[in-house]
């Protein structure tokens, strides 16, 4: 029975965080345990010392974990695309939609300029129509400007993608 070549890396990396998971939960409750040593119970969580003491675990726990997530995202060169709570949520744009659909903002765009030259060709009125299209040529290029730049950082991400599948 052959294993593959990078299961055992795999393997590692996620005991790896596996074991930093569970350490956090360990210093959270820790903290818990020996944050407010005082006999008076405080006035706010439901005046109780447990309460008040797994109130700060929790928090303990919440932030290193987020600060954790964070980090090991930086470490891999990607940032949090998806946030949900519960049902309600938010995602960033994949690039390559992103990308697409100014490509196909520009191609309708340069239809628009197509048919305003043919309207151009035979209007009475060449100053209006040549206003017109200087209108629509600036606006074009603005696109266009803002379509390159999306495609170069999804190229970028693709890059990336496959780099990290190496």
């Amino acid at each position: 029975m052959a294993s593959r070549p990078g299961a055992t890396v795999t393997a590692m990396r996620e005991r790896w965080l596996f074991l930093v998971v569970v350490g956090l939960l360990v210093g959270g409750l820790a903290v818990g345990l020996w944050v407010a040593d005082g006999d008076a119970a405080p006035g706010y969580a439901l005046a109780s010392n447990l309460v008040y003491r797994i109130e700060i675990a929790a928090v303990v726990v919440g932030v290193a974990y987020l600060v954790l997530v964070m980090l090991r995202l930086g470490w891999r060169g990607e940032t949090f695309t998806r946030f949900t709570v519960g049902p309600a949520g938010a995602e960033a744009p994949d690039s390559f939609e992103s990308a697409a659909e100014d490509l196909d903002v520009l191609r309708d765009d340069v239809e628009m300029l197509a048919e305003e030259l043919s309207s151009a060709l035979v209007s009475p009125d060449v100053r209006e129509a040549a206003a017109r299209i200087a209108a629509l040529g600036h606006k074009i290029s603005g696109r266009a400007a803002a379509a390159s730049r999306k495609l170069r950082l999804a190229a970028a991400d693709l890059r990336r993608t496959q780099a990290g599948r190496r």
